[in-house]
């Protein structure tokens, strides 16, 4: 399959084969951090639990289709990475929501802000450039979603002010603000499994405005 380039809102089919995706959040800027997340949705575009809610602080789904691989510093420059296995994602998901957050500053100071999505050798499937990102603290990149017994691809470009509990809980994450506020993510702990004990708002950090697509 020849790579394309997405302009927001425009959407491919992804071919029958591909059992496996790598997602990639690309920026210019290597001093900033941008922190990939994913969320798993139902057909009314909210996750089931907070476990569907995959991040740095929760690192794969309950059911092993969607993992938070992190941060690498390249030639080319940073980029972070979500691996999603498609073939294992079940049933009662419809769409899985690929979005990140930052830890300081804006997206507006990125620049070249795009979404990579790579197949399992790694050639490029698609990308998508997000040219009018300003003020905004989180972001949906793009959104899988299946239609007709098949996957594809929405580019979608839509930015939240309020970080990344503000968009979790427009994706029905419990969030509870009167949870004492968490540590930056590059100090926060990385197991390769996400811990079981405590609520999603003792590992979310940040402070909403929502982007629902139709």
């Amino acid at each position: 399959m020849h790579d394309q380039y997405l302009i927001k809102g425009q959407n491919i089919t992804l071919p029958d084969d591909i059992g496996q995706i790598d997602v990639l959040i690309t920026w210019e800027d290597s001093a900033s951090g941008v922190d990939a997340s994913a969320l798993l949705l139902g057909d009314d575009k909210k996750v089931a639990s907070d476990e569907d809610f995959v991040f740095y602080n929760q690192q794969e789904s309950t059911d092993g289709s969607v993992r938070y691989l992190g941060r690498r510093d390249t030639e080319s420059g940073p980029h972070e990475r979500l691996l999603v296995h498609l073939s294992a994602v079940p049933t009662g998901i419809d769409a899985i929501a690929l979005a990140g957050s930052v830890d300081s500053g804006s997206f507006g100071d990125l620049g070249n802000l795009s979404l990579h999505i790579l197949d399992a050798s790694g050639s490029l499937i698609a990308e998508h450039v997000t040219a009018d990102a300003d003020t905004e603290t989180a972001f949906v990149f793009g959104e899988i979603y299946r239609r007709d017994g098949r996957w594809k691809l929405r580019a979608v470009g839509q930015g939240w002010a309020s970080g990344l509990a503000g968009l979790a809980e427009d994706f029905g994450v419990d969030v509870n603000d009167e949870e004492p506020e968490l540590a930056d993510p590059a100090t926060a702990p990385t197991p390769l499994i996400a811990p079981t004990d405590g609520s999603i708002s003792q590992r979310v950090f940040g402070a909403a405005e929502g982007w629902f697509d139709s």
